[in-house]
């Protein structure tokens, strides 16, 4: 422990990638109870907070994911392309995909994954489109 806490005084280890790494080894739910409450604390309504919950655990089960590292866009873009293969509409199916990509996006600016989005940009999905 003193060896790791000189490591940090010295500048070896970057407390963000830590907490990042701690993050990840954290359940969705906690994530999800987390993201809840700021949904709350801004001051959005109980209606859109309980739809975007709703669209969330429905994608997330049909992932399997259960950590942050699990989420990837191809599987979420299988996820809402199966959703879309039952009838849902484009546009029911877009706000499937908004609440994912609030979701990581919340995610990545409170420090939680190492890096941006990857479901905020098209191009960096690499899945087929939702049509």
């Amino acid at each position: 422990m003193e060896a790791l806490e000189m490591q940090r005084r010295r500048g070896l280890i970057d407390p963000r990638q830590e907490k990042t790494a701690a993050e990840g080894r954290r359940p969705l739910t906690e994530h999800l109870a987390d993201f809840r409450k700021s949904l709350e604390a801004k001051g959005d309504t109980a209606d859109h907070i309980e739809t975007t919950f709703a669209r969330l655990a429905r994608i997330l089960e049909s992932c399997n994911a259960e950590r942050v590292g699990d989420l990837s866009p191809s599987a979420v873009a299988v996820a809402v392309g199966a959703l879309r293969d039952k009838g849902l509409s484009l546009r029911t199916c877009n706000g499937y995909l908004r609440a994912v990509k609030t979701f990581s996006r919340w995610l990545w600016r409170d420090g939680r994954t190492p890096r941006y989005s990857p479901f905020a940009l098209p191009a960096a999905a690499g899945a087929r489109p939702v049509r």
